[in-house]
């Protein structure tokens, strides 16, 4: 459930499932980015 309450509302209101695993995987690079993390930890 934990997990569930971090996704984006974009993601979590996909039309399919075929939309969902697009935007999960997109959701996914953006915030698993390594570079992404530590701009954000040094914001």
């Amino acid at each position: 459930m934990k997990k569930w309450n971090t996704l984006s509302d974009e993601v979590v209101t996909a039309r399919n499932v075929h939309n969902f695993k697009e935007k999960l995987d997109k959701w996914r690079q953006n915030t698993m980015n390594p570079a992404r993390t530590l701009y954000n930890t040094t914001r």
